[in-house]
């Protein structure tokens, strides 16, 4: 038996399966670790199937399946039917007491709360094909974390009103998060409304007849059955509970207009849901037909087509910075279409796309090396500081993959971040991706892909708070100088691009003085010193100690560092240090006392990758000696590299020099009397990578040092010495 992980009732469940099915072929053994899956759901599909006797057992439940499943109840005789139903419960959350083949009152209790659960009444304790298949499935019936009780209500009354009538549809989730399976349910239930309640036609699927047969709805009217068809989309599109009770008032009027103003609708009767309203409630692309402020292109412009955009009511357009179109046909913005977009009124926003769009693209590396492909770009147009960037998504990204694609614009933050955020991140893509992206801090403004309806990540998701462009039809558009294809897009004023270029000699400026003073802060914190108050560049202060001393000076150049020569170094790149050095330092640290590791706050060996990651590119040197007077000195000399290209290059320098005074007395815990000497001379007998490996505990534990550690640093100096090197 595995040891489980996660639910002590749900290990049952995978053992039961095991034991029962394991020898058939079409089952494969499930790993016990008392978490419900995919997986455990799956062979319990397969194993109701096996027992109704399927021919093809896949674990998927569709209309073949559930035309020969039976309802299941007391009556039943196939007691692995009545145990796959108590396994079901017991993945779901429900006690059904025990997997036990006896479908008594525990039971027939547990079906009733879920299919009370569902949406549905109580009922006599069976439970019918529609309701298994909703059990055997991983979809939550109840309320999960960040789930609205009214959403879950409505999905609770979609269950009940329409899904259960159409044939061979399965429940949605009951847990208070609209999703594409609850925006799919209301489509197909507004179908039902416009069919005089007839199934015939209706398949969740919007287009322009569902649109057409929508009827025009405003305050007072009788059409309550619509009327919670608007609450609903209300809630999936705006996140917002405009009740269930189907009364067009004041308060619903209301909604309408927020929701109307927020996606920035143009045509429509304010408060009105009317033809252009409805189709912006039941799809992300809405009314394709609506004017609009903003376009996007992968044509390379001339002042013809530009006077034709703006002639047609376009202000802003979306232009790439730099690519093809199936490798061929040049995407990439110029100079000259640059001016003549300007000259024809407009202004421009700028795209980065590039490559096959596939979630294996979506890493770090790729991020990084694409955010230097787009800010060389951006350069060398002359695009200005605090320009957006979007860079492109266009893929249809789940759930389970967000994190994929969070790594993938780490990779991007940190590059931009390198060049003191002179450009900002944005993020095209479909609305669930661009709201987790710019939750998470790696975007600042969306451009969305609402034409993109088959998206997962569209259907039934609210357009992201700050989204700026809203792309929602292509088409080929006839300008004065023949035909090219453009995008329309929604534009909410929230960014409006840019109308001038400066091209310069100086491709990379100089960061701000105000920049270099925040970098050299958060640097500086990682080890505890703050900034004082009368800080100026390349002025030293010292920072007293019992015992010993700290020195430190930056400087607005790491130019103005003294000679490295004869120090040993190494390399900072993107915030990680070489391989080597980072794997001996966690042995070393690992290998340290807790006492040690309490008393300078180094719990985990990430306390010590801090200096390196604010550094981010650049170099650490050090030097380690014994002064004229005795002392022991450690120096540390570092460049960090705040901005460059080529030649051209950016940074601070911080010198620092960490001093322990030379005593007689003894240690009161170790009753010794510490030879710096000899200290000196065993760390200099240590290969290099240990040597630097002393450096940075002194720098973490001076840093760290409240007045009683300095006999810390050096006990943890001849703790390593003594004890690790021995």
């Amino acid at each position: 038996m595995s040891e489980a992980k996660g639910d002590s009732r749900v290990t049952e469940v995978q053992e039961w399966l095991n034991e029962t099915y394991g020898a058939q072929s079409w089952f494969t053994k499930l790993t016990v670790d008392g978490m419900t899956g995919a997986g455990t759901c799956k062979a319990l599909c397969k194993a109701l199937q096996y027992e109704i006797g399927v021919k093809n057992v896949d674990g998927v439940i569709g209309a073949g399946t559930l035309a020969v499943c039976p309802t299941i109840g007391a009556t039943v005789t196939n007691t692995n039917l009545i145990k796959i139903i108590q396994c079901g419960f017991y993945c779901k959350g429900y006690e059904c007491g025990g997997i036990t083949g006896h479908y008594g009152a525990t039971v027939e209790i547990a079906a009733q709360k879920f299919k009370m659960d569902a949406g549905f009444d109580a009922g006599n304790g069976e439970l019918q094909p529609i309701f298994i298949r909703a059990l055997l499935n991983t979809d939550a019936f109840v309320l999960v974390k960040n789930g609205k009780d009214y959403v879950r209500e409505a999905q609770q009354y979609l269950n009940n009103t329409y899904i259960v009538k159409l044939s061979n549809w399965a429940l949605i989730p009951c847990n208070g998060i609209p999703d594409r399976n609850m925006m799919k349910a209301i489509i197909a239930g507004l179908q039902y409304e416009e069919a005089n309640h007839s199934t015939s036609g209706v398949d969740g699927i919007y287009g322009k007849n569902t649109l057409s047969k929508a009827p025009t709805l405003s305050s007072g009217t009788a059409k309550t059955a619509y009327v919670k068809i608007v609450q609903m989309c209300l809630m999936c599109m705006m996140e917002t509970n405009a009740g269930m009770d189907g009364a067009f008032g004041s308060a619903l009027k209301k909604q309408i207009e927020e929701f109307q103003k927020f996606y920035c609708l143009s045509g429509v009767t304010s408060g009105t849901v009317d033809r252009i309203t409805w189709a912006s409630l039941l799809s992300s692309k809405g009314e394709t037909s609506r004017a609009a402020k903003a376009c996007d292109t992968s044509t390379v412009l001339n002042y013809a087509k530009a006077k034709s955009l703006y002639d047609a009511g376009y202000r802003y357009v979306g232009r790439y910075l730099s690519g093809t179109v199936g490798g061929k046909r040049s995407k990439a913005m110029t100079a000259e279409e640059i001016a003549d977009i300007f000259k024809a009124g407009l202004r421009i926003f700028a795209i980065f796309q590039e490559g096959t769009p596939s979630l294996n693209r979506y890493t770090a590396t790729v991020g990084k090396e694409e955010a230097q492909k787009a800010v060389m770009a951006a350069r060398q147009l002359g695009i200005p500081e605090n320009a957006i960037i979007y860079f492109a998504i266009d893929y249809d990204v789940m759930d389970k993959d967000i994190e994929r694609v969070k790594r993938y614009f780490e990779g991007i933050k940190r590059v931009i971040n390198r060049y003191g955020k002179y450009y900002r991140v944005g993020i095209y893509g479909a609305r669930n991706v661009c709201t987790k992206i710019c939750e998470s801090g790696l975007a600042e403004s969306c451009f969305v892909s609402d034409m993109s309806t088959g998206f997962s990540g569209n259907l039934g998701y609210k357009i992201p708070k700050n989204w700026a462009f809203d792309q929602f039809h292509e088409y080929q558009f006839s300008s004065l100088d023949g035909t090219f294809g453009l995008d329309k897009n929604g534009y909410s004023g929230q960014y409006s691009g840019f109308d001038t270029v400066t091209v310069d000699n100086q491709m990379i400026p100089d960061v701000s003085d105000e920049y270099r003073k925040k970098k050299a802060s958060a640097l500086l914190n990682t080890i505890g010193i703050p900034l004082p108050s009368n800080f100026q560049w390349g002025n030293k202060w010292t920072i007293e100690l019992p015992g010993a001393e700290v020195t430190i000076c930056v400087y607005k150049s790491a130019s103005k560092l003294p000679s490295t020569e004869g120090m040993l170094s190494f390399n900072i790149s993107d915030g990680e240090i070489d391989t080597t050095l980072e794997e001996k330092m966690k042995d070393v640290y690992g290998k340290l006392d807790s006492k040690f590791t309490k008393d300078i706050g180094l719990t985990t060996p990430s306390a010590m990758f801090g200096m390196a990651t604010q550094i981010e590119n650049g170099e650490i040197s050090y030097s380690y000696g014994i002064d004229i007077e005795g002392n022991l000195i450690f120096k540390c000399v570092s460049k960090q590299v705040l901005r460059s290209e080529g030649p051209v290059e950016y940074s601070n320098g911080y010198e620092f020099e960490y001093k322990i005074h030379k005593s007689d007395e003894q240690d009161p815990e170790t009753d010794k009397v510490y030879d710096f000497e000899e200290i000196r001379a065993k760390i200099e007998a240590q290969d290099p990578v240990t040597q630097i490996l002393f450096f940075i505990t002194i720098i973490i534990v001076a840093a760290k040092a409240a007045v009683e550690l300095v006999l810390t640093v050096i006990r943890i100096i001849v703790w390593i010495l003594g004890r690790f090197l021995a």
